[in-house]
């Protein structure tokens, strides 16, 4: 571990945030000399070049979070659907899951979708558990961490909604 190139570009970023003072807009640091303009939502890198500033290695956060983030999702998944749904269900869901090596890879090589999904599941917990404001905070660190996973809560949101009226 690390096995893919992803959580590099992300530690190079939080790098550039680190020698930027903060959260920059403008990717200077992957496109010299010109750069380009930094499109990814910045809350990963945020928590990584916390921890960088810190003194924490980069790459013993990238073999952490390689550890940590895939087994966190798996037990938050198992977990919202024990509790939402039935012990049954979860079991089998979560059996589904961890069978699949490509799920397994994407979890491991896309961190800040699999965070993402972390905080979407916990929003989606916290608003069938009635909570709606910590499930709008919640769907805001999501989107403020992955901006392509963040749109499929988003559709089940709706879909929700759609079928339950209360």
């Amino acid at each position: 571990l690390p096995q893919h190139i992803d959580i590099y570009y992300h530690l190079l970023t939080s790098w550039g945030f680190i020698k930027a003072g903060g959260y920059t807009t403008w990717d200077f640091w992957q496109y010299a000399p010109i750069g380009r303009t930094h499109l990814y939502p910045p809350l990963f890198h945020l928590i990584i070049a916390f921890f960088m500033k810190a003194g924490i290695s980069g790459l013993f956060l990238a073999k952490v979070l390689n550890i940590i983030m895939p087994v966190s999702f798996a037990a938050i998944l198992w977990n919202f659907i024990r509790k939402n749904y039935s012990s049954r269900l979860a079991f089998w869901v979560l059996a589904c899951a961890s069978s699949s090596f490509s799920f397994y890879l994407s979890s491991i090589n896309h961190l800040p979708s699999t965070l993402s999904l972390i905080f979407g599941i916990f929003a989606l917990d916290k608003l069938l558990g009635k909570k709606p404001l910590q499930s709008i905070l919640l769907f805001t660190l999501c989107f403020y961490t992955h901006i392509g996973t963040s749109w499929f809560f988003m559709a089940s949101v709706l879909l929700y909604g759609l079928f339950r009226k209360e």
